[in-house]
């Protein structure tokens, strides 16, 4: 006997939401390693991680239609966004 486990609608939204920004927030912190330790560091490994986060953003969306209109409210990180913001936040004085 099979067993079915299905979402619903806001269900999976919710899920898919919440691992979306898992994604991001982990790409954004190594962004900020990166950017504080570029020196001392491979660019290629950072490369490696926004197009590895980028494929699991791939998988995930892959969870709705092929037509679905929330597939847009989840774009793909880019490296440039990702220093930039990293370099805002080196530029802000906290003290």
């Amino acid at each position: 006997m099979e067993h079915f486990v299905t979402f619903r609608s806001t269900e999976l939204d919710v899920v898919v939401h919440s691992v979306y920004r898992e994604i991001c927030n982990n790409a954004r912190d190594s962004a900020l390693m990166f950017v504080s330790t570029r020196e001392n560091n491979n660019p290629f490994h950072f490369h490696q991680v926004v197009e590895h986060s980028n494929k699991a953003i791939l998988n995930l969306l892959g969870l709705y239609a092929e037509y679905d209109k929330r597939k847009e409210e989840y774009p793909f990180l880019k490296i440039d966004t990702l220093i930039k913001q990293a370099e805002e936040f080196f530029a802000i004085e906290i003290y």
